[in-house]
């Protein structure tokens, strides 16, 4: 039988050893790989909204024949249900207008696609794969999930946010 006492004594000892991890992992510097991937994804990603039509959730809600009183549906509960993929630049969220069909639904592929995929840490990895023409497929999409173009391009000097087809 173990005591309290020695119980208290293990979660110490554990909540130290994760205190000195945090620290070591704080001073290690990345590889010289990672920083070269992530420099060229702050290059390419601005590219992407030039390349491609983005949506607002604002935007989103907007375009719905009859909104909802809360400006971040439908896309959050969409995005929450697995049906669309969101990704974040400069602290706003932005949806990848090939995902929704003409009148600005999900497309039943891009839901199928995102399950088969599961759980992404960087979810531009998903949006920086582009479809061909309109998805209706996982086969439509041609550079394949996961391929990366996070590559050296020439860039604007800003990101463009294209305003939505009326």
């Amino acid at each position: 039988m173990v005591s309290l006492l020695e119980c208290e004594g293990r979660s110490q000892l554990l909540d130290k050893a994760d205190q000195i991890a945090r620290r070591v992992i704080e001073v290690t510097p990345p590889s010289d790989a990672l920083v070269r991937e992530r420099t060229a994804r702050l290059k390419t990603i601005p590219c992407l909204f030039v390349e491609t039509l983005w949506y607002t959730a604002q935007q989103i809600h907007d375009l719905q024949p009859r909104p909802r009183k809360n400006p971040s549906a439908p896309a959050s509960d969409w995005k929450g249900r697995g049906k669309i993929c969101a990704v974040s630049w400069d602290g706003k969220g932005y949806f990848p207008a090939y995902q929704f069909s003409e009148a600005v639904q999900p497309l039943p592929v891009i839901a199928e696609v995102l399950a088969q995929f599961g759980e992404v840490a960087d979810t531009w990895q998903i949006a920086a794969c582009q479809p061909r023409d309109h998805p209706s497929t996982p086969d439509s999409f041609s550079l394949g999930w996961g391929d990366t173009r996070f590559a050296p391009l020439k860039l604007p000097q800003q990101p463009v946010h294209i305003q939505p087809r009326r």
